[in-house]
């Protein structure tokens, strides 16, 4: 009888056990699979945003440049500018290009000419702006 008890005691704990280490192992399994695969889909979705935000970015950069000239050139043809460069108004032109160089810092070089492209004011990163009186 005893003999009988401790046989069914071992069949129970047994079974138990390997029923425990068969749940035990699809759970780990299932969560694995889950966590590989939540992975992935998340790795996928932030490279997608990322690539979409570097497209944003570099469009914008490339925009730029293309806007700027248009605010120079608008900006140029203002009547204040053209009458100071006509005038050779040497102390507006450069207030102007200093206010120009403090406005967009990343701009390395700042340029005015007359009409005939001779160099009347300029600033650049190495030199405060500079201006030259004769024609």
């Amino acid at each position: 009888m005893i003999i009988k008890k401790n046989l069914t005691n071992n069949i129970r704990s047994k079974l138990w056990i390997g029923f425990a280490l068969v749940i035990i192992a699809t759970t780990l399994l299932l969560a694995t699979a889950f966590i590989i695969i939540d992975n992935k889909i998340e790795t996928a979705n932030a490279t997608r945003l990322l690539d979409t935000a570097l497209k944003i970015a570099w469009d914008e950069f490339m925009k730029r440049p293309i806007l700027l000239q248009g605010i120079l050139h608008e900006a140029s043809r203002s009547d204040n500018i053209v009458k100071a460069v006509n005038d050779r108004d040497l102390i507006f032109l450069k207030k102007t290009i200093a206010h120009w160089h403090k406005s967009y810092p990343f701009v390395d070089f700042w340029v005015i000419t007359d009409n005939y492209g001779y160099v009347i004011c300029r600033s650049g990163s190495s030199i405060r702006a500079e201006c030259y009186s004769s024609q």
